[in-house]
C-alpha cells in the first residue's frame, strides 16, 4: 500500500501541467494514444529493483526476525498466528513502530497527491484550451480508481493502527490484572480492520474483472433474444 502511493503520487505529479499549461505525457502513454497514463507510474515503480527490493523485503525481514527471536503468538479470536499478545516489547518493535512508520510514509503521498489532484482540477476548470482538458480529464480519469482504493485502505489502516497503538498502551495493565477485565473491543477492531483490508484488496484486484465479465454476459443477451425472436419469425412464415 505505501508503495502504491508512492506511485500514484508520481503519476499525479507526472501529469500535472506545468507553469506554461503543457502536459508532458510519458513516452508509454504517447505510444498507447494517452490510455496508458494512469499506470505508467506504477510499472515504472514494479521494474525499480530497489523499489521491489522495500516493497517485498522489508515484510520478509520482519517475518523472519519474528521467527529467529521466537515471538510468534496465537491469535485467540482467529485461531493465527500473530506478534505482541503476550510482549510489549514484541508489540511495540514488530507491530506497532513498522505499521505507524508505513501509514505515515503513504498518508504523506496520499495527501500530496490529493493536494496536486485538486490543483489539477483548478487548472481544468479555469483553462480555455480543448487540447488540455482532454490530457487532464483522462488523467484525472485513469488515477481515481487507484487514489479512491488507496484512500479507503489508507482509513482501515488508521484504524487498525489505533487499535493497535492503544493496545500497546494498555498490555501492562492487562497482563498485570488478575481479574479479566481486559476489552474486547482492541481485538475486535484489529481482527475486522484486518479482514476488511482482504476484502478492499480482492475487491480491486478482481473487482474489475467480474464486473466486466457480468457487463458483457448482460449486454449478449438482447442479442441471443433478438436472434431468437428473427427465427421464430422466419420459422411462422
Amino acid at each position: 500500500w505505501a508503495i502504491l502511493c508512492l506511485g500514484w503520487h508520481r503519476d499525479i505529479r507526472r501529469n500535472s501541467p506545468d507553469t506554461k499549461g503543457h502536459i508532458a505525457l510519458p513516452a508509454a502513454a504517447k505510444r498507447h494514444g494517452g490510455s496508458g497514463s494512469g499506470n505508467t507510474a506504477q510499472h515504472d515503480l514494479a521494474r525499480n529493483n530497489f523499489v521491489c527490493f522495500v516493497a517485498w523485503g522489508l515484510p520478509a525481514f520482519q517475518t523472519a526476525a519474528v521467527i529467529v527471536m521466537r515471538l510468534v503468538d496465537a491469535d485467540e479470536l482467529l485461531g493465527a498466528c500473530f506478534v505482541g499478545n503476550q510482549s510489549d516489547k514484541a508489540l511495540q518493535v514488530l507491530v506497532a513502530t513498522p505499521v505507524f512508520c508505513y501509514w505515515i510514509f503513504g498518508s504523506m503521498n496520499l495527501i500530496s497527491g490529493y493536494l496536486v489532484h485538486c490543483r489539477n482540477k483548478e487548472i481544468l476548470r479555469n483553462s480555455n484550451a480543448l487540447s488540455l482538458q482532454q490530457q487532464l480529464q483522462l488523467a484525472t480519469h485513469n488515477s481515481s480508481g487507484i487514489g479512491i482504493f488507496l484512500f479507503i485502505y489508507g482509513a482501515a489502516c488508521a484504524l487498525l493502527l489505533l487499535a493497535v497503538i492503544y493496545e500497546f498502551a494498555n498490555i501492562d495493565v492487562w497482563l498485570s490484572a488478575r481479574e479479566t477485565s481486559t476489552p474486547l473491543w482492541p481485538y475486535l477492531t484489529r481482527a475486522f480492520m484486518e479482514l476488511m483490508l482482504g476484502i478492499c484488496c480482492f475487491a480491486w484486484v478482481l473487482g474489475p474483472s467480474i464486473s466486466s465479465m457480468y457487463k458483457r454476459q448482460l449486454s449478449l443477451r438482447p442479442l441471443k433474444q433478438t436472434t431468437s425472436g428473427e427465427r421464430t419469425i422466419h420459422a411462422t412464415h
